[in-house]
């Protein structure tokens, strides 16, 4: 074909074929192009702006200043105290005492056997008295604790009565001295018993 001329009609034909796969291949192009996929990695930061709400519990700390009272009771049990008057000279014998709590005063007689004995008291409190040998008050007197002297004054002494007064009889069983024997007797609260005693003999 060298040296050959190439007719209209044929350069026509190449030109079209030639413009024919130009646009396929655009096309082709063009289609693949969509189907590209891409890997891209974005780092973003984002800065958000909101309002918390935040609930407070407060304590309150108080200091209280409580007064409190306290009541102590004090038992007397220390030992009897003991008074000894003399021995009564008359036959009329007034007297005025004032005997602390858990304490006593002794009042000798002379009595002959067969002599009665009358004593009589008025006191503020309520109080022992009795007329005892020297056997019944050295028993009495062995009950050295408060306490138990309270409970065993009438055990310990026949004669004897207890109350805020009162009146005893007695008839001397034997010739020689008696004992008459003003008590206080115990209790919870401190006092001073003022007490009138009258003793007469006939």
């Amino acid at each position: 074909m060298a040296g050959r001329d190439l007719s209209p009609q044929t350069l026509a034909s190449i030109a079209a074929l030639v413009i024919a796969i130009a646009a396929l291949l655009g096309s082709l192009g063009y289609i693949g192009s969509r189907f590209v996929i891409a890997t891209e990695t974005i780092t973003q930061s984002i800065t958000t702006t909101f309002t918390k709400t935040v609930t407070a519990y407060l304590t309150e700390t108080r200091t209280v200043t409580v007064t409190v009272t306290v009541t102590r009771t004090v038992y007397p049990t220390a030992t009897i105290s003991k008074r000894v008057s003399t021995t009564i000279p008359s036959h009329i014998f007034t007297k005025t005492l004032d005997l602390p709590v858990c304490s006593y005063e002794v009042f000798p007689v002379y009595l002959a056997r067969g002599e009665r004995l009358r004593v009589s008291w008025e006191s503020d409190s309520k109080v022992f008295v009795g007329v005892a040998s020297k056997d019944e008050l050295a028993n009495w007197e062995g009950l050295t604790f408060c306490l138990s002297a309270h409970m065993g004054f009438t055990m310990n002494i026949r004669h004897s009565r207890y109350g805020y007064n009162g009146v005893i009889e007695y008839v001397a069983p034997y010739t020689g001295t008696h004992y008459i024997i003003v008590f206080t007797g115990w209790s919870m609260n401190r006092y001073t018993a003022h007490i009138k005693l009258t003793i007469s003999k006939s």
